[in-house]
Protein backbone atom coordinates (compact mmCIF):
# COMPACT_ATOMS: atom_id res chain seq x y z
CA UNK A 1 0.00 0.00 0.00
CA UNK A 2 2.85 2.41 0.89
CA UNK A 3 4.60 1.65 -2.39
CA UNK A 4 1.42 2.42 -4.35
CA UNK A 5 0.94 5.72 -2.46
CA UNK A 6 4.57 6.70 -3.07
CA UNK A 7 4.21 5.89 -6.78
CA UNK A 8 1.06 8.05 -7.06
CA UNK A 9 2.81 10.98 -5.33
CA UNK A 10 5.82 10.73 -7.66
CA UNK A 11 3.66 10.59 -10.79
CA UNK A 12 1.52 13.49 -9.55
CA UNK A 13 4.58 15.62 -8.85
CA UNK A 14 6.06 14.77 -12.23
CA UNK A 15 2.88 15.93 -14.00
CA UNK A 16 1.94 18.95 -11.87
CA UNK A 17 5.37 20.61 -11.56
CA UNK A 18 5.90 21.21 -15.31
CA UNK A 19 2.31 22.42 -15.64
CA UNK A 20 2.73 24.84 -12.75
CA UNK A 21 5.94 26.19 -14.30
CA UNK A 22 4.16 26.70 -17.62
CA UNK A 23 1.24 28.38 -15.88
CA UNK A 24 3.70 30.93 -14.45
CA UNK A 25 4.84 31.93 -17.91
CA UNK A 26 4.73 35.64 -18.60
CA UNK A 27 5.91 38.08 -21.24
CA UNK A 28 8.60 40.71 -20.97
CA UNK A 29 10.07 43.39 -23.22
CA UNK A 30 13.60 42.74 -24.45
CA UNK A 31 15.82 45.48 -25.93
CA UNK A 32 18.77 44.34 -28.01
CA UNK A 33 21.41 47.05 -28.33
CA UNK A 34 23.82 47.24 -31.25
CA UNK A 35 26.65 46.76 -28.80
CA UNK A 36 25.32 43.31 -27.89
CA UNK A 37 23.79 44.32 -24.56
CA UNK A 38 20.38 42.82 -23.80
CA UNK A 39 18.06 44.52 -21.30
CA UNK A 40 14.87 42.82 -20.07
CA UNK A 41 11.94 44.40 -18.28
CA UNK A 42 8.86 46.47 -19.06
CA UNK A 43 8.88 49.36 -21.53
CA UNK A 44 7.19 52.26 -19.77
CA UNK A 45 7.65 54.89 -22.48
CA UNK A 46 8.46 54.86 -26.18
CA UNK A 47 8.77 57.90 -28.44
CA UNK A 48 9.00 56.82 -32.11
CA UNK A 49 12.32 57.66 -33.79
CA UNK A 50 13.66 59.15 -30.56
CA UNK A 51 13.94 57.08 -27.39
CA UNK A 52 12.64 54.24 -25.28
CA UNK A 53 12.51 53.87 -21.48
CA UNK A 54 12.49 50.40 -19.86
CA UNK A 55 12.11 49.37 -16.21
CA UNK A 56 13.69 46.13 -15.03
CA UNK A 57 12.34 43.73 -12.43
CA UNK A 58 14.70 45.37 -9.93
CA UNK A 59 12.89 48.69 -10.45
CA UNK A 60 15.86 50.23 -12.29
CA UNK A 61 14.92 52.49 -15.20
CA UNK A 62 17.12 52.85 -18.31
CA UNK A 63 16.68 55.15 -21.27
CA UNK A 64 18.09 54.48 -24.75
CA UNK A 65 18.03 56.51 -27.93
CA UNK A 66 16.91 54.72 -31.08
CA UNK A 67 20.31 55.00 -32.77
CA UNK A 68 21.86 52.53 -30.26
CA UNK A 69 19.01 49.97 -30.48
CA UNK A 70 19.16 46.97 -32.77
CA UNK A 71 15.65 45.63 -32.08
CA UNK A 72 12.90 45.41 -29.46
CA UNK A 73 10.81 42.27 -29.09
CA UNK A 74 8.34 40.64 -26.69
CA UNK A 75 9.57 37.34 -25.23
CA UNK A 76 8.01 34.81 -22.90
CA UNK A 77 9.71 33.91 -19.66
CA UNK A 78 8.99 32.25 -16.31
CA UNK A 79 9.02 33.40 -12.76
CA UNK A 80 11.80 30.88 -12.10
CA UNK A 81 14.12 32.40 -14.71
CA UNK A 82 17.24 33.90 -13.09
CA UNK A 83 16.98 37.66 -12.68
CA UNK A 84 18.84 39.99 -15.02
CA UNK A 85 21.85 41.78 -13.71
CA UNK A 86 21.00 44.86 -11.71
CA UNK A 87 24.03 46.72 -13.09
CA UNK A 88 23.51 49.29 -15.73
CA UNK A 89 24.84 48.23 -19.17
CA UNK A 90 28.26 49.71 -19.79
CA UNK A 91 27.26 51.43 -23.01
CA UNK A 92 23.85 52.66 -21.84
CA UNK A 93 23.50 56.44 -21.90
CA UNK A 94 23.26 58.29 -18.61
CA UNK A 95 19.69 58.65 -17.48
CA UNK A 96 18.54 60.62 -14.47
CA UNK A 97 15.91 58.00 -13.78
CA UNK A 98 18.37 55.11 -13.61
CA UNK A 99 19.20 55.58 -9.96
CA UNK A 100 15.67 55.69 -8.64
CA UNK A 101 12.37 53.87 -8.99
CA UNK A 102 9.62 55.09 -11.22
CA UNK A 103 7.53 55.25 -8.06
CA UNK A 104 7.55 58.84 -6.69
CA UNK A 105 7.30 57.52 -3.10
CA UNK A 106 10.36 55.32 -3.64
CA UNK A 107 8.29 52.28 -2.67
CA UNK A 108 9.23 49.06 -4.50
CA UNK A 109 6.68 48.00 -7.17
CA UNK A 110 6.36 44.35 -8.13
CA UNK A 111 5.43 43.80 -11.77
CA UNK A 112 4.12 40.41 -10.67
CA UNK A 113 1.35 42.22 -8.80
CA UNK A 114 0.45 44.71 -11.53
CA UNK A 115 -0.71 44.15 -15.09
CA UNK A 116 0.17 46.33 -18.03
CA UNK A 117 -0.72 46.60 -21.69
CA UNK A 118 0.88 48.40 -24.58
CA UNK A 119 -1.01 51.41 -25.90
CA UNK A 120 -0.21 52.82 -29.34
CA UNK A 121 -1.42 56.38 -30.02
CA UNK A 122 -1.66 57.10 -33.74
CA UNK A 123 -1.45 60.54 -35.28
CA UNK A 124 -4.95 60.12 -36.77
CA UNK A 125 -6.41 59.90 -33.26
CA UNK A 126 -6.77 56.12 -33.07
CA UNK A 127 -5.68 54.32 -29.90
CA UNK A 128 -4.73 50.62 -30.06
CA UNK A 129 -4.50 48.50 -26.88
CA UNK A 130 -2.72 45.16 -26.76
CA UNK A 131 0.74 43.61 -26.62
CA UNK A 132 3.57 44.75 -28.93
CA UNK A 133 4.99 41.53 -30.31
CA UNK A 134 7.58 43.00 -32.67
CA UNK A 135 9.30 46.34 -33.07
CA UNK A 136 11.85 47.41 -35.65
CA UNK A 137 13.43 50.73 -34.64
CA UNK A 138 12.69 53.61 -37.02
CA UNK A 139 10.58 51.30 -39.19
CA UNK A 140 7.48 49.62 -37.76
CA UNK A 141 5.76 47.92 -34.84
CA UNK A 142 3.42 44.94 -34.67
CA UNK A 143 0.74 44.85 -31.94
CA UNK A 144 -1.63 42.03 -30.99
CA UNK A 145 -4.99 43.05 -29.48
CA UNK A 146 -7.11 41.23 -26.91
CA UNK A 147 -9.29 39.73 -29.64
CA UNK A 148 -6.13 38.29 -31.28
CA UNK A 149 -6.06 40.71 -34.20
CA UNK A 150 -2.57 41.76 -35.29
CA UNK A 151 -1.91 45.29 -36.60
CA UNK A 152 1.27 46.66 -38.17
CA UNK A 153 1.96 50.40 -38.16
CA UNK A 154 4.80 52.41 -39.65
CA UNK A 155 6.75 54.60 -37.26
CA UNK A 156 5.66 57.75 -39.10
CA UNK A 157 2.02 56.89 -38.32
CA UNK A 158 2.65 56.75 -34.57
CA UNK A 159 2.38 59.67 -32.14
CA UNK A 160 3.62 57.74 -29.10
CA UNK A 161 3.66 54.32 -27.42
CA UNK A 162 3.16 53.83 -23.71
CA UNK A 163 2.77 51.09 -21.14
CA UNK A 164 -0.40 51.51 -19.07
CA UNK A 165 -1.63 49.62 -16.04
CA UNK A 166 -4.96 47.85 -16.37
CA UNK A 167 -7.52 46.60 -13.85
CA UNK A 168 -8.95 44.09 -13.28
CA UNK A 169 -6.07 41.73 -14.14
CA UNK A 170 -6.49 39.78 -17.40
CA UNK A 171 -6.95 36.03 -17.40
CA UNK A 172 -4.24 35.74 -20.02
CA UNK A 173 -1.13 37.83 -20.52
CA UNK A 174 -2.15 38.86 -24.02
CA UNK A 175 -5.91 39.18 -23.62
CA UNK A 176 -7.96 41.77 -21.76
CA UNK A 177 -11.64 41.15 -21.23
CA UNK A 178 -13.60 44.38 -21.22
CA UNK A 179 -17.36 44.54 -20.81
CA UNK A 180 -18.81 47.21 -23.13
CA UNK A 181 -20.73 49.92 -21.33
CA UNK A 182 -23.84 49.15 -23.38
CA UNK A 183 -23.81 45.56 -22.11
CA UNK A 184 -23.26 46.61 -18.51
CA UNK A 185 -26.13 49.07 -18.71
CA UNK A 186 -28.27 46.33 -20.26
CA UNK A 187 -27.37 43.98 -17.42
CA UNK A 188 -28.37 46.62 -14.89
CA UNK A 189 -31.66 47.26 -16.62
CA UNK A 190 -32.43 43.55 -16.79
CA UNK A 191 -32.38 43.48 -13.00
CA UNK A 192 -35.38 45.81 -13.13
CA UNK A 193 -37.21 44.15 -16.01
CA UNK A 194 -40.92 43.82 -15.28
CA UNK A 195 -42.31 40.34 -15.94
CA UNK A 196 -45.98 40.69 -15.00
CA UNK A 197 -48.61 43.16 -16.19
CA UNK A 198 -52.32 43.58 -15.70
CA UNK A 199 -54.82 46.00 -17.14
CA UNK A 200 -58.35 46.71 -18.28
CA UNK A 201 -59.74 46.51 -21.79
CA UNK A 202 -62.95 47.65 -23.51
CA UNK A 203 -63.94 46.55 -27.01
CA UNK A 204 -66.58 47.09 -29.66
CA UNK A 205 -67.53 43.88 -31.46
CA UNK A 206 -69.41 42.86 -34.59
CA UNK A 207 -70.84 39.37 -34.14
CA UNK A 208 -72.59 36.95 -36.47
CA UNK A 209 -73.35 33.26 -36.85
CA UNK A 210 -71.94 30.97 -39.53
CA UNK A 211 -72.01 28.89 -41.69
CA UNK A 212 -75.79 28.27 -41.85
CA UNK A 213 -77.01 31.80 -41.07
CA UNK A 214 -78.91 31.97 -44.35
CA UNK A 215 -80.51 28.61 -43.66
CA UNK A 216 -81.57 29.92 -40.27
CA UNK A 217 -83.27 32.88 -41.96
CA UNK A 218 -85.04 30.56 -44.39
CA UNK A 219 -86.30 28.34 -41.56
CA UNK A 220 -87.52 31.41 -39.67
CA UNK A 221 -89.39 32.73 -42.72
CA UNK A 222 -90.91 29.30 -43.40
CA UNK A 223 -92.16 29.07 -39.84
CA UNK A 224 -93.72 32.55 -40.01
CA UNK A 225 -95.48 31.87 -43.30
CA UNK A 226 -97.03 28.71 -41.87
CA UNK A 227 -98.71 30.66 -39.10
CA UNK A 228 -102.33 31.70 -39.63
CA UNK A 229 -102.64 35.19 -41.13
CA UNK A 230 -98.91 35.54 -41.91
CA UNK A 231 -97.62 35.48 -45.47
CA UNK A 232 -94.84 36.67 -47.73
CA UNK A 233 -92.13 36.71 -45.07
CA UNK A 234 -88.42 36.67 -45.90
CA UNK A 235 -85.45 37.28 -43.60
CA UNK A 236 -81.80 38.30 -44.07
CA UNK A 237 -78.92 37.84 -41.63
CA UNK A 238 -77.32 40.91 -40.04
CA UNK A 239 -74.52 41.26 -37.48
CA UNK A 240 -75.12 42.13 -33.87
CA UNK A 241 -73.18 45.09 -32.45
CA UNK A 242 -72.03 44.43 -28.92
CA UNK A 243 -69.56 45.51 -26.28
CA UNK A 244 -67.05 43.64 -24.17
CA UNK A 245 -64.80 44.59 -21.30
CA UNK A 246 -62.81 43.21 -18.42
CA UNK A 247 -59.36 42.51 -17.06
CA UNK A 248 -56.15 41.47 -18.83
CA UNK A 249 -53.25 39.58 -17.24
CA UNK A 250 -49.83 39.09 -18.88
CA UNK A 251 -46.81 37.12 -17.69
CA UNK A 252 -43.44 36.85 -19.44
CA UNK A 253 -42.50 33.42 -20.73
CA UNK A 254 -39.26 34.32 -22.48
CA UNK A 255 -37.92 37.73 -23.51
CA UNK A 256 -40.64 39.11 -25.83
CA UNK A 257 -42.98 36.11 -25.55
CA UNK A 258 -45.82 36.42 -23.03
CA UNK A 259 -48.74 34.38 -21.72
CA UNK A 260 -52.02 36.34 -21.59
CA UNK A 261 -55.37 35.50 -20.11
CA UNK A 262 -58.47 37.68 -19.76
CA UNK A 263 -61.61 37.77 -17.69
CA UNK A 264 -64.17 39.61 -19.84
CA UNK A 265 -67.87 40.03 -20.39
CA UNK A 266 -68.65 39.61 -24.10
CA UNK A 267 -71.84 40.22 -26.11
CA UNK A 268 -72.30 37.90 -29.12
CA UNK A 269 -75.12 36.62 -31.32
CA UNK A 270 -76.78 37.66 -34.58
CA UNK A 271 -79.77 39.53 -36.00
CA UNK A 272 -82.36 38.43 -38.57
CA UNK A 273 -84.43 41.16 -40.21
CA UNK A 274 -87.60 40.29 -42.11
CA UNK A 275 -90.65 41.75 -43.80
CA UNK A 276 -94.04 40.23 -44.63
CA UNK A 277 -97.76 40.59 -44.15
CA UNK A 278 -100.24 39.86 -41.43
CA UNK A 279 -103.84 39.73 -42.77
CA UNK A 280 -102.76 41.96 -45.62
CA UNK A 281 -101.02 44.60 -43.52
CA UNK A 282 -97.24 45.06 -43.87
CA UNK A 283 -95.21 43.85 -40.92
CA UNK A 284 -91.48 44.17 -40.13
CA UNK A 285 -89.77 41.85 -37.66
CA UNK A 286 -86.32 42.03 -36.08
CA UNK A 287 -85.29 38.78 -34.37
CA UNK A 288 -82.09 38.97 -32.29
CA UNK A 289 -80.22 36.03 -30.83
CA UNK A 290 -78.56 37.52 -27.72
CA UNK A 291 -75.74 35.39 -26.35
CA UNK A 292 -73.72 36.97 -23.52
CA UNK A 293 -70.60 35.25 -22.23
CA UNK A 294 -67.81 35.43 -19.69
CA UNK A 295 -64.64 34.80 -21.70
CA UNK A 296 -61.42 33.22 -20.40
CA UNK A 297 -58.89 33.07 -23.28
CA UNK A 298 -55.41 31.56 -23.17
CA UNK A 299 -53.13 33.49 -25.52
CA UNK A 300 -49.53 33.37 -26.61
CA UNK A 301 -48.54 36.99 -27.14
CA UNK A 302 -45.40 38.18 -28.91
CA UNK A 303 -43.99 41.72 -28.78
CA UNK A 304 -41.72 42.80 -31.61
CA UNK A 305 -39.77 45.00 -29.20
CA UNK A 306 -38.76 44.10 -25.66
CA UNK A 307 -41.49 44.87 -23.13
CA UNK A 308 -40.82 45.90 -19.56
CA UNK A 309 -37.17 47.02 -20.02
CA UNK A 310 -36.92 50.77 -20.77
CA UNK A 311 -33.26 50.63 -21.89
CA UNK A 312 -34.01 47.92 -24.48
CA UNK A 313 -37.12 49.63 -25.83
CA UNK A 314 -36.70 53.39 -25.40
CA UNK A 315 -39.35 54.18 -28.01
CA UNK A 316 -43.01 54.89 -27.21
CA UNK A 317 -44.28 52.39 -29.78
CA UNK A 318 -44.53 48.59 -29.76
CA UNK A 319 -46.22 46.01 -31.97
CA UNK A 320 -47.66 42.67 -30.85
CA UNK A 321 -49.45 39.57 -32.15
CA UNK A 322 -51.54 37.08 -30.18
CA UNK A 323 -53.38 33.81 -30.73
CA UNK A 324 -54.98 31.05 -28.70
CA UNK A 325 -58.17 29.26 -27.59
CA UNK A 326 -60.99 31.08 -25.80
CA UNK A 327 -63.49 29.48 -23.41
CA UNK A 328 -66.94 31.16 -23.40
CA UNK A 329 -69.33 30.57 -20.49
CA UNK A 330 -72.86 31.77 -21.27
CA UNK A 331 -74.45 33.98 -18.61
CA UNK A 332 -77.60 34.68 -20.66
CA UNK A 333 -79.21 33.10 -23.76
CA UNK A 334 -82.18 35.03 -25.09
CA UNK A 335 -84.28 35.64 -28.17
CA UNK A 336 -85.50 39.18 -28.60
CA UNK A 337 -88.35 39.88 -31.06
CA UNK A 338 -89.37 43.36 -32.20
CA UNK A 339 -92.53 43.51 -34.35
CA UNK A 340 -93.71 46.68 -36.09
CA UNK A 341 -97.09 46.94 -37.83
CA UNK A 342 -99.53 49.79 -38.57
CA UNK A 343 -97.31 52.26 -36.75
CA UNK A 344 -97.25 50.21 -33.55
CA UNK A 345 -94.28 48.35 -32.05
CA UNK A 346 -94.17 45.34 -29.77
CA UNK A 347 -91.05 43.89 -28.10
CA UNK A 348 -90.76 40.47 -26.52
CA UNK A 349 -87.78 38.76 -24.88
CA UNK A 350 -87.55 35.19 -23.70
CA UNK A 351 -84.86 32.81 -22.52
CA UNK A 352 -83.86 30.13 -24.95
CA UNK A 353 -82.10 27.06 -23.67
CA UNK A 354 -81.71 25.66 -27.16
CA UNK A 355 -78.22 27.21 -27.16
CA UNK A 356 -75.15 25.63 -25.57
CA UNK A 357 -73.98 26.79 -22.13
CA UNK A 358 -70.28 26.60 -23.11
CA UNK A 359 -68.64 27.62 -26.37
CA UNK A 360 -65.05 27.34 -27.60
CA UNK A 361 -63.49 29.73 -30.09
CA UNK A 362 -60.04 30.33 -31.57
CA UNK A 363 -58.85 33.92 -31.39
CA UNK A 364 -56.17 35.65 -33.44
CA UNK A 365 -55.20 39.27 -33.38
CA UNK A 366 -52.63 41.95 -32.80
CA UNK A 367 -52.24 45.56 -32.00
CA UNK A 368 -50.10 48.51 -31.07
CA UNK A 369 -48.82 49.61 -27.69
CA UNK A 370 -48.23 53.30 -27.05
CA UNK A 371 -46.34 54.97 -24.22
CA UNK A 372 -45.72 51.52 -22.68
CA UNK A 373 -49.17 51.35 -21.07
CA UNK A 374 -51.85 52.09 -23.70
CA UNK A 375 -52.70 49.57 -26.43
CA UNK A 376 -55.02 49.45 -29.40
CA UNK A 377 -55.95 45.85 -30.20
CA UNK A 378 -57.76 43.96 -32.94
CA UNK A 379 -59.14 40.41 -32.67
CA UNK A 380 -61.03 37.91 -34.75
CA UNK A 381 -62.79 35.06 -32.98
CA UNK A 382 -64.28 32.09 -34.81
CA UNK A 383 -66.26 29.32 -33.16
CA UNK A 384 -65.28 25.67 -33.04
CA UNK A 385 -68.53 24.30 -31.57
CA UNK A 386 -72.13 24.42 -32.77
CA UNK A 387 -74.08 26.67 -30.39
CA UNK A 388 -77.28 24.65 -30.96
CA UNK A 389 -77.92 21.93 -28.38
CA UNK A 390 -80.04 19.80 -30.69
CA UNK A 391 -79.14 20.49 -34.33
CA UNK A 392 -81.48 17.71 -35.45
CA UNK A 393 -84.42 19.89 -34.39
CA UNK A 394 -83.22 22.49 -36.88
CA UNK A 395 -82.54 20.30 -39.93
CA UNK A 396 -78.97 19.64 -38.66
CA UNK A 397 -78.18 23.32 -38.87
CA UNK A 398 -74.72 24.53 -37.81
CA UNK A 399 -74.43 27.90 -36.11
CA UNK A 400 -71.06 29.03 -34.77
CA UNK A 401 -70.00 32.35 -33.28
CA UNK A 402 -67.90 34.75 -35.31
CA UNK A 403 -66.74 38.12 -33.94
CA UNK A 404 -64.54 40.99 -35.12
CA UNK A 405 -63.57 43.44 -32.40
CA UNK A 406 -61.48 46.53 -31.81
CA UNK A 407 -60.46 47.44 -28.30
CA UNK A 408 -58.58 49.93 -26.17
CA UNK A 409 -56.62 48.74 -23.16
CA UNK A 410 -54.65 50.28 -20.30
CA UNK A 411 -51.81 48.29 -18.75
CA UNK A 412 -50.40 48.67 -15.24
Amino acid sequence: MKKLLLFVIMITATVILPISLIAQASHEDVIYLKSGTVVRGTIIELIPNQSVKIQTKDNLTFGFSFDVIDKIIKESGTENTPKESTQKPSNAPQNPDSSKSNNPDNKPTSFGQAFYEDVVYLKNGSIIHGIIIEQIPNQSIKIKTADKNVFVFKIEEIEKISKEEITPPPRENTAIQVIPSSQSESAKSNQHTKNFFWGINASLGISSLFPDDNLYCQELASGMNQESGYSGFSFSSKPRIGFSGGFIFESRLYHSLFFQTDLEFNMKGAVAKGNGYYKGSPVSIVATIRLNYINVPIYAKYYFFSKGSPSQNPSIFNLFLLAGPDLNFAVSREDKLVVKANGDSDTQTQSDNDYQQIDLTIDVGGGFEFFKFLDLNFRYSFGVLNILKNPSDYNNMKLKNSTYSIGLGVNF
